[in-house]
């Protein structure tokens, strides 16, 4: 009975072994192409021509979305002026009821 327990681990531990060497095995080579396939996308990327640019200008469009923004600025402020008296005269009505609640 003491043989064979003995004997089943050392099978297992044979299995184990063999099958840790195979899992090393695999990792070498996964490591093997991950180096392959980096080295090959460094001497690609440094085989991509660079592209120079070229400014393009176009002054009537520049100006006319100068002029736009400008426009916009001051619709911005005209509103949030707006606002700010709408909240101010609305703030003066809430001081004022609160004022008379409290007499």
């Amino acid at each position: 009975m003491q043989a064979d327990v003995e004997e089943s681990k050392t099978q297992e531990n044979a299995k184990l072994r063999t099958t840790l060497q195979e899992m090393q095995l695999e990792f070498q080579e996964s490591k093997a192409l991950l180096i392959k396939e980096r080295e090959y996308i460094k001497k690609e990327a440094e085989k991509v021509p660079t592209i120079q640019e070229v400014p393009v200008i176009d002054n009537e469009l520049v100006n006319k979305l100068t002029a736009e923004n400008e426009m916009l600025k001051v619709k911005l402020f005209m509103h949030c002026y707006f606002l700010l008296n709408e909240l101010s005269s609305w703030y003066r009505a809430c001081q004022m009821t609160v004022y008379v609640l409290l007499l």
